[in-house]
């Protein structure tokens, strides 16, 4: 690794890069998921300066991937790249969503110094955006940052900005004031570059203020300033501004000389948007000054450069377009990938469900013995019994024939939970024993466990679907959570909710209901707290309800979902909720899972389709 950072230091990226590389495969083969981490991301990172955009992305996106225990500076910095590609590539909504996830690790971090990067690195996409009031806005938080910090030259860079954003949004005075400032930073700190593009930006405030000789004179001193540091190409631009003032002033004979010397310098350093700019004005200039025959070799020169450079442009065009069908391939691979894996997963469930049928059938036919001295139910009992027995002989030949049959064993459940409900009540009213008690305690449980299973198998497929208010619909969930929970939320947050979402508004009311109540119901802190947010990218909306409690075992993750699963002790549900969820979640074409949060909690994520919208 040192050897490499060595290369880069030298700008010999090539080499830089095969020596991560060559770490890369050392720290796979030896297990240090650290080191391979960071490798990965430098690898990114070389392949970024070779402008090999799809191979740095890959590079930096499978470092991220990796999930043993990374710092968060460290995945931090890598995300901040990973903006940097994306801003390459044009892709500006990932680049703002990469630092934006970066900016949230440094604030949980508190680095301070990495938070106020990352408000740089947001100003500067912005300004590739030209949303140039956002660039201001993150600007001026990075510069107050820095300021604090004492970082002399990190806050030269974001006054310099400062002065580039404003000049843009034509509020010259202020670039004027930024550029003087950043001009006292650079001389105070000794930064030849900055005191010569500080004077620059003094120069180009002026001309647009009016000020032209004070410009003249500014911009003459930036462009001898950047020619003492060797720096042609910064000194031309400049220098094109000079002429521009030239011009301005009507000196065409002085503007002619200053861009015939700057004509040799374009063609010497052979830039394409350089050349095309100076043979315009050169053009111009001479027709001014009524010299038509080199106006016009000029005006030739300027119609075939400004061709080459379309054409160059949209060679360079077609590549960023041909790195983003990669990237795109390459995720459509990965989501076929996972869709076949889901396939799979989607068979065991099967099975298990299955088997928790065969139980719940043994289940049922224990309670008829057990029951058989009420002889009111004794007949409905064993009608039931025969029923259930006829139907599973045709649920192994028709997957169709499994939910009419348990539809129909909800209903009959359903009426003999009613029966030994008036039988116990009527035992209760004459002096109940305690076998009668015990009676009427597992006919509440069946109760409840026929009105879960009933709604489970009664969902509608979610084709009712219409645009629907979030914050509206979260709201309502919370307001209908049973009222013993009330007292052990301490609070439940909502935050960053997009407006709409395409979907049935009963399933997702019971869906985010469910949910907040098992945030709160099983939470073993003395106050719950719950965090409900919402993130967005070009297909989907994926919500996060995260809670303060203990978290719930990595190896129990997956099984929650499965039906009639229930990780708590008996007594305390009857493990058709999350099932329920996974199964509202999945008829709206979305996917459900869990993780853990930074505090040691649980994120429950759901992640539904924008659908019409």
């Amino acid at each position: 690794m040192a050897l490499g950072k060595a290369y880069a230091e030298a700008y010999q990226h090539r080499e830089a890069l095969e020596a991560f590389q060559a770490g890369l495969k050392l720290s796979k083969e030896l297990g240090d998921p650290l080191s391979t981490f960071k490798l990965y991301s430098l690898s990114g990172l070389m392949h970024y300066w070779l402008d090999a955009y799809p191979e740095a992305l890959q590079a930096m996106k499978q470092a991220q991937e990796i999930q043993a225990e990374i710092p968060l500076s460290e995945r931090a910095a890598n995300l901040s790249r990973m903006a940097e590609v994306y801003v390459a590539l044009g892709i500006y909504e990932e680049a703002l969503a990469a630092q934006l996830e970066a900016l949230k690790i440094a604030e949980v971090t508190q680095d301070d110094a990495a938070t106020a990067n990352a408000h740089r690195v947001l100003s500067s996409i912005y300004w590739y955006q030209q949303e140039f009031d956002l660039a201001k806005d993150e600007l001026h938080t990075a510069l107050e940052q820095f300021r604090k910090m004492g970082e002399a030259k990190s806050v030269y860079t974001c006054l310099a900005a400062l002065s580039s954003v404003h000049a843009e949004l034509k509020m010259y005075q202020h670039a004027l004031r930024y550029a003087e400032q950043s001009y006292r930073y650079a001389d105070y700190i000794g930064y030849p570059y900055g005191r010569a593009f500080s004077k620059g930006m003094m120069g180009v405030a002026h001309k647009e203020l009016g000020n032209t000789a004070l410009a003249r004179m500014e911009i003459e001193q930036a462009i001898a300033q950047f020619d003492s540091l060797g720096i042609g190409y910064e000194a031309a631009d400049f220098a094109l501004m000079l002429s521009d003032i030239y011009l301005l002033e009507q000196q065409y004979r002085q503007a002619a000389a200053f861009l015939e010397k700057l004509r040799q310098t374009a063609e010497g350093i052979n830039s394409l948007a350089l050349k095309s700019k100076v043979y315009e004005r050169l053009a111009n200039c001479y027709a001014e000054m009524g010299k038509t025959n080199q106006a016009f070799q000029y005006q030739k020169k300027y119609s075939a450069v400004r061709d080459s450079l379309l054409s160059e442009e949209k060679v360079a065009q077609v590549a960023r377009m041909e790195a983003r069908y990669q990237l795109e391939k390459k995720s459509h691979e990965a989501d076929i990938s996972r869709k076949d894996q889901r396939i799979a997963q989607d068979k065991w469930y099967l099975l298990g469900f299955s088997a928790m049928l065969i139980a719940f059938l043994l289940l049922a036919w224990w309670m008829y013995v057990r029951y058989r001295s009420l002889q009111a139910s004794q007949l409905e009992m064993q009608v039931l019994h025969r029923d259930i027995l006829r139907s599973y002989q045709h649920l192994t030949s028709d997957n169709t024939e499994l939910r009419a049959l348990t539809a129909m064993l909800s209903k009959e459940l359903g009426e003999v939970v009613s029966s030994l409900h008036h039988v116990r009540k009527a035992a209760e009213a004459q002096g109940a024993s305690p076998p009668a008690r015990e009676i009427g305690q597992e006919v509440e449980k069946l109760n409840q466990l026929q009105a879960g299973l009933q709604m489970y198998h009664t969902l509608e497929t979610g084709q009712d679907r219409k645009s629907l208010d979030t914050r509206q619909m979260i709201t309502q969930a919370i307001e209908h959570l049973p009222k013993y929970l009330h007292g052990r939320a301490k609070q439940i947050r909502i935050r960053q909710l997009p407006p709409k979402i395409w979907a049935n508004p009963q399933q997702m009311t019971q869906l985010f209901g469910h949910l907040i109540e098992n945030a709160v119901k099983f939470n073993e802190a003395p106050q719950a707290e719950v965090h409900i947010s919402c993130e967005e990218d070009e297909q989907y909306f994926t919500f996060k309800i995260e809670d303060n409690g203990t978290g719930i075992d990595p190896a129990d993750r997956e099984k929650v979902f499965e039906l009639f699963y229930t990780g708590s002790e008996a007594g305390e549900g009857s493990g058709l909720g999350l099932a329920m969820a996974k199964k509202i979640v999945e008829q709206h074409q979305g996917k459900i899972w869990l993780e853990s949060s930074s505090t040691g909690g649980t994120i429950v994520l759901v992640q539904i389709p924008k659908g019409n919208l």
